[in-house]
């Protein structure tokens, strides 16, 4: 299996709310070099705090990444 492979079915398994989020930040730009967007803007727009959505990210990122 490949690496792309994995990280798809880890984003499968991250649950609904997670992966609206990692679709959300993902397709405003967050991970763009420069950011199109800032983390701020981002919460807003999903109506949590910022800190709120910076847990969601680490969430997201240990779950695809790290596993």
């Amino acid at each position: 299996m490949s690496d792309t492979d994995k990280q798809t079915r880890r984003c499968h398994s991250l649950g609904r709310s997670l992966l609206a989020i990692c679709l959300v930040i993902g397709l405003r730009g967050y991970y763009a070099w420069p950011r199109e967007v800032a983390a701020s803007e981002l919460a807003e727009t999903l109506n949590i705090t910022t800190s709120t959505l910076h847990e969601h990210i680490q969430k997201i990122e240990a779950k695809v990444l790290n596993e």
